[in-house]
């Protein structure tokens, strides 16, 4: 379910600290979205960099997956901004 996947990233950057949670439970192959694959696969790999989680950060983190203006967009809205 997409809306459930947006639940989950905005939550992580919200309150990162939740993603601890969704990391037991969850992994990108779970996300049927590809863009909130990847995501979420940039998220954990903030969060195992001890990198803090948010909109700013997260964005570069997915360009490196060659997602660049649609992933922007996405964190933005999913962020609030």
């Amino acid at each position: 379910n997409l809306d459930v996947e947006k639940s989950v990233i905005c939550s992580s950057l919200l309150f990162p600290d939740h993603l601890e949670t969704f990391a037991d439970i969850l992994s990108p192959e779970d996300f049927y979205g590809l863009l909130h694959k990847n995501i979420f696969r940039a998220c954990l790999r903030l969060r195992k960099k001890d990198a803090p989680i948010d909109a700013v950060t997260v964005a570069p983190e997915v360009s490196k997956n060659g997602d660049t203006s649609k992933a922007m967009v996405e964190i933005c809205r999913l962020d609030g901004l």
